[in-house]
Order: C-alpha cells, then structure tokens, then sequence
C-alpha cells in the first residue's frame, strides 16, 4: 500500500510539473507595428496582378506603444487580385526580437480590415520551439489603408 502511495504521488507530481510547464509555455505576446519601409516590385502584367510582391520592413513596439522592441521583415506575393474583398496574398513575416525572432506565414487579404490569422511555423532563440497562431488585425488611417497592425502571438 505504501509503494502504491508513493508510486500515484510520484505521478502526479509529474502531472503537476508537465502542467506548469505548459501554463508556462502557453503565452501571448502582444506587439504593434507601423511606419518603416515597403516596397511593391510589379513582376506580372502591368499594374497590380498575380505574381506582384510587397517587401517590407517595419519597426515593432510593445503594446501601449512606449518602446521599440524588434522588427518585422517579409514579403507578401499577390495570388489574387479584384475589388477589395477580392485580394488575397501569401505572405513570410519574420519578427526579430531581442530574445529571438518568431517566423509567421499564412494567407491574408490585404484589402479588407479583417483580422488575419497565420501560422507561427517556429522561432530562434527563447521562440525556437515556438508554435501556435498570430492575430494580425490592421489599424486603418483616414482613408481606409492600414497605417498599422495590432499583432497578437497566441504562443503555445
């Protein structure tokens, strides 16, 4: 009986610490982005078509906006193109981080102001096991186009 004791208490401190360690793991981080550079290389048919691409590169900020934390670099390739709700891209983010950098890739509609949702395909760093989803929610100016991006990395 005592073995028996000792065996289910050896358990579920096991159970106990794997559940730290995934409350630990299972985090957001909460970032904004806006400003820096971008680049639009028209590679199809003139004007905006299939196959164009949008690099850039834009300073990253903690949340209330008090201090620049990273960058984020990528590019989006153009898969369709319409009236607004129409477009689609394919996009490669990178988010360097003091600590790491967080890879991020999905398909967006660049267009609408609608929140996007990519996959974090991993990290470097205290992110290299990083997996999960980032909410990337444009912040639109007066006429429409997003002059930032509210991104949320539901990390686990």
């Amino acid at each position: 009986m005592l073995h028996r004791r000792a065996v289910l208490g050896f358990v579920a401190a096991c159970l106990l610490i794997a559940g730290s360690i995934n409350i630990a793991l299972a985090q957001d981080l909460h970032l904004l982005t806006k400003g820096g550079l971008a680049t639009d290389i028209d590679v199809g048919a003139g004007g905006n078509s299939p196959g164009d691409v949008a690099v850039f590169v834009r300073p990253l900020f903690n949340e209330d906006e008090t201090a620049e934390v990273g960058t984020g670099a990528g590019h989006c390739t153009i898969l369709r193109v319409g009236a607004a709700a129409d477009w689609l891209a394919e996009c490669s983010i990178t988010h360097v981080l003091q600590k790491g950098s967080i890879m991020v890739e999905g398909l967006v509609r660049p267009r609408v102001a609608e929140t996007s949702v990519l996959a974090i395909a991993g990290g470097t760093g205290k992110y290299r096991k990083a997996r999960g989803q980032l909410l990337d929610t444009p912040i639109p100016g007066p006429d429409g186009r997003p002059v930032a991006f509210d991104l949320i990395f539901d990390l686990n």
